[in-house]
């Protein structure tokens, strides 16, 4: 066996990050009109998914079929949660104008609403890439993924904040992370959490990414 021959190990680590270099420009491309991000992460999570489970096809199909077949549901569920987030917000803002007591209980539940919403989008896109339901059920599943796992839900939480928080707070590695996040961060990051979800989702798959 040669040493860069595609079935060698070397060979197939290289195939594999070429994948997630491809998939990660699709993503970024996919994101730019902003109503078609919950799409682009349901895609992103459809080919890792794949990847983390060793099914052979290929990548950049696997995202532009995922990104056909999901967009509905997707982009349903993405223009929800930016909703509901917005509103969030919004209702912090203007409440924090106020010092009372039930100004302040207002601003901890929305507080908890876009708690919510953080740990739905870790969950609901790579569930709806994985699962075929209703809108309704998959947003329960999701609910349902993070908090049996709790440890699995950390552990994402951990390998999305850690990155973003030294891209924001050390300005001088700004120039290499952007670099980072362009060209395999987003994928990288998907890929990673893709190894973690699908040894729960395994135990539920009905055979959706065989």
């Amino acid at each position: 066996m040669k040493l860069f021959d595609n079935d060698s190990p070397l060979g197939i680590l290289l195939g594999r990050f070429g994948d997630l270099i491809l998939v990660n420009l699709l993503f970024i491309i996919s994101c730019i009109p902003i109503i078609t991000i919950g799409d682009a992460l349901t895609s992103l999570y459809y080919t890792t998914l794949k990847m983390a489970k060793g099914t052979s096809s290929s990548a950049v199909h696997s995202f532009c079929s995922s990104f056909k077949s999901n967009f509905k549901q997707s982009t349903y569920v993405w223009l929800g949660i930016l909703a509901v987030t917005a509103l969030a917000v919004t209702n912090i803002l203007i409440l924090r104008q106020s010092h009372s007591g039930m100004a302040f209980s207002a601003i901890v539940f929305n507080i908890a609403v876009l708690i919510l919403m953080a740990v739905i989008t870790l969950y609901i896109f790579a569930v709806i890439a994985a699962f075929d339901n209703t809108v309704k059920n998959l947003m329960r599943n999701a609910i349902i993924f993070a908090s049996a796992y709790l440890h699995i839900t950390l552990l994402m939480l951990l390998a999305i904040g850690i990155p973003v928080l030294v891209t924001i707070l050390i300005p001088q590695w700004f120039g290499v992370l952007i670099t980072f996040w362009f060209f395999i961060g987003f994928s990288l990051l998907a890929y990673f959490n893709s190894s973690l979800l699908m040894k729960i989702f395994i135990k539920h798959l009905p055979g959706e990414l065989e």
